[in-house]
């Protein structure tokens, strides 16, 4: 077999690294053979690509390499709340990972403890055989001073055999227990860990970041006018998954950061139709601007100093022919677009 290629930055599990040092399989010549075949070959084919069927267009172009009649297009969307079977078929697998990891942290603390206690066996045994030679020592000792000594050494000699005695008296130390049992402890699964129906093993994600960020707001579930066949909803029904994509994807915008983020068809066509007003108004302002003035009144000017801008009708027509963005500096003009 192929060892497993080496996890790098980007990696993810809807489009994983072909890492094996196989050109191939790394310059994609087997993936071209396998889109060219398939479509010949009736056979049942499942496309596990989450990407491209969240993104339409990509659907409906995988969709066309599969038109001859012998294929039933069927599009299983599998999204929302999982049934009761598959959330407990994940909890027994986080679990036995879970035990895994505490078994082996058991093993490595017992494998400790018993070298602590082979250590301490040790350092007992070469106590025990110093302590036997300074009393063989000691021994030699006595005895050559009760062969000068005489009877009163003798005496002596007989209380101190009775010390011996005691001092050869072991008694059974007791075993010590090392708090960790002789099995190791049974894991259980915390409420947070309960909350999770989907275990991902070596923390490698669906979709790369960067994929995400760009499709996120393309993503859409399939419908009829795809050319779809069939479309099954095997958790959520049509109506809860549409829900719950919606709401996901609304979540996502707000931790995920949007690269190259574009303006909607709206704000574009309302963008375009401000310009077209704006340079509208300065064509009229500088009209108003070139066509010789009358003189004022002081009746006219006050009029214009009390003019309530919220009741005019016409913004190009405050009277005379004047139009209310008449004596507009480009700076009025600058807070215009910003508001």
């Amino acid at each position: 077999g192929l060892p497993r290629p080496r996890v790098v930055g980007g990696a993810c599990n809807d489009k994983p690294s072909f890492a094996y040092n196989l050109p191939s399989m790394e310059d994609g010549s087997i993936q071209r053979v396998i889109k060219a075949m398939t479509p010949l070959v009736p056979r049942n084919y499942v496309i596990m690509e989450v990407k491209s069927n969240l993104v339409k267009e990509e659907r409906m172009e995988i969709l066309q390499r599969y038109n001859s009649p012998h294929f039933k297009k069927t599009a299983l969307v599998v999204m929302g709340e999982p049934s009761e079977e598959f959330k407990q078929k994940t909890w027994n697998r986080i679990l036995a990972e879970k035990q895994s990891k505490v078994d082996a942290e058991w093993k490595a603390k017992k494998a400790a403890s018993q070298r602590a206690r082979e250590l301490q066996e040790l350092r007992k045994k070469a106590e025990e055989q110093r302590r036997k030679k300074l009393e063989e020592a000691r021994k030699k000792e006595e005895e050559a001073k009760k062969a000068e000594g005489g009877e009163d050494a003798t005496m002596e000699a007989k209380d101190e055999e009775v010390k011996e005695e005691k001092l050869d008296v072991k008694e059974e130390e007791e075993k010590e227990d090392d708090g960790l049992g002789d099995e190791p402890p049974k894991a259980e699964l915390t409420d947070e860990e309960k909350k999770k129906y989907f275990r991902n093993r070596q923390g490698i994600p669906d979709l790369a970041p960067t994929t995400l960020r760009k499709f996120l707001q393309q993503f859409s579930l399939p419908e009829k006018s795809e050319g779809w066949d069939d479309i099954k909803f095997a958790w959520d029904q049509a109506h809860s998954s549409r829900d719950y994509l919606r709401k996901w994807i609304v979540e996502a915008k707000r931790t995920t950061l949007i690269e190259d983020p574009q303006p909607s068809q709206t704000f574009t066509t309302k963008h375009l139709a401000w310009q077209k007003q704006h340079m509208d108004f300065q064509s009229k302002q500088n009209l108003w601007k070139a066509k010789p003035k009358k003189d004022e009144d002081a009746a006219s000017i006050a009029a214009k100093a009390n003019l309530d801008i919220f009741a005019v009708e016409d913004v190009n027509d405050i009277g005379d022919g004047e139009p209310l963005y008449a004596h507009f500096e480009p700076v009025d003009w600058a807070l215009l677009f910003v508001l």
